[in-house]
């Protein structure tokens, strides 16, 4: 916990999401947007009350429809982080214990397994590699085919060597 509090959490830093202010003058300054709302000031100056209070107000429904969209879509890729955060399996205290990656901290020992996601950089110290039963067997392939290719290889040569006449 000590080294939790003076490194900081094992994580990318990320940018704040945007504030309401910032997503409506992004949904704002939207060319669409602008265009029809030129529009209705332009209703406006000629007089026609009625269609440019009617096109003004689309425009602020569609801009206000924009802002609540993008919050919600902010909120969702937040929890959506959340879900896909990796976790660690570590050796604390004599014991294997299963913690966010972000509560990784220098000293960890970290223990991986085939198939396992590296939440952190690490220095590997040590290795217990055992082969599983499909690497043995495509261990077991390789040499096949590798000696299979020598002997057509030394065939070929052979065959060419006899037609030549050499």
């Amino acid at each position: 916990a000590a080294r939790l509090a003076a490194n900081g959490p094992n994580e990318l830093p990320s940018a704040r999401p945007p504030g309401v202010g910032r997503l409506l003058a992004d949904a704002a300054s939207e060319p669409m947007v602008l265009l029809l709302a030129a529009c209705g000031a332009l209703y406006l100056l000629l007089g026609d009350h009625g269609d440019a209070l009617m096109l003004l107000g689309f425009v602020g429904l569609v801009v206000g429809m924009t802002v609540i969209q993008k919050r919600r879509t902010e909120r969702s890729l937040g929890a959506l982080r959340q879900l896909a955060a990796p976790r660690a399996l570590v050796l604390r205290d004599g014991r294997p214990q299963r913690i966010a990656g972000r509560e990784l901290v220098e000293g960890d020992l970290l223990l991986l397994a085939e198939g396992d996601r590296v939440p952190a950089d690490l220095v590997l110290a040590a290795i217990d590699a055992q082969p599983t039963p499909t690497q043995a067997q495509t261990r077991s392939v390789v040499r096949q085919v590798a000696a299979g290719g020598l002997a057509l290889a030394s065939l070929l040569g052979v065959l060419y060597w006899w037609l030549r006449g050499d």
